[in-house]
């Protein structure tokens, strides 16, 4: 029954339909700051699906590489369908893109120079890389106008693509 409510919403929005959105000067946390982005409905409509409002919500601080909803609708037929249809495709996807810890875009630069990876909350390796034209985690650039959004438990960084969408 969830996974054909995660399949619904997530189909829903990359065919175009959109969420109300709540309007606030304070992000609060980071599943707060995913409602209120209008550039994030679809992660924010996974993340409730899946169970991970809790993480999301909680008071450890997080670093999430957040792929935008035009990062979702890129994919291809086959990636779409295994987002709209398998909830722990999806989970797997967040828990990619989470990571243990507030990483400021000052801060990733001090990894990407030290040669150093983050570890997300799936057990997945990012290699953290500046390039000339701007910095890559796990081999996505974050989007230079969209980085370092701060949350009362940790920051966002939006991407314009998918890292991958997991099996």
């Amino acid at each position: 029954m969830r996974a054909t409510r995660t399949a619904v919403l997530v189909a829903s929005f990359i065919l175009g339909c959109h969420a109300p959105r709540v309007g606030a000067s304070d992000r609060g946390t980071i599943y707060d700051a995913l409602i209120a982005n209008e550039q994030t409905a679809i992660l924010a409509i996974a993340a409730k699906e899946t169970g991970l409002t809790a993480v999301l919500k909680g008071k450890d601080e997080y670093t999430l590489f957040a792929p935008t909803d035009a990062a979702f609708l890129k994919l291809d037929d086959d990636g779409i369908g295994a987002v709209a249809r398998n909830e722990q495709v999806v989970q797997k996807l967040l828990r990619s893109h989470l990571v243990k810890g507030k990483y400021t875009t000052a801060a990733l630069k001090k990894k990407a120079q030290a040669g150093e990876s983050l570890t997300t909350i799936g057990d997945e390796r990012l290699k953290i890389e500046e390039r000339g034209d701007g910095l890559y985690v796990g081999g996505v650039k974050l989007e230079p106008d969209a980085a370092d959004l701060g949350c009362s438990n940790g920051v966002i960084h939006l991407l314009g693509a998918l890292r991958a969408v997991p099996k």
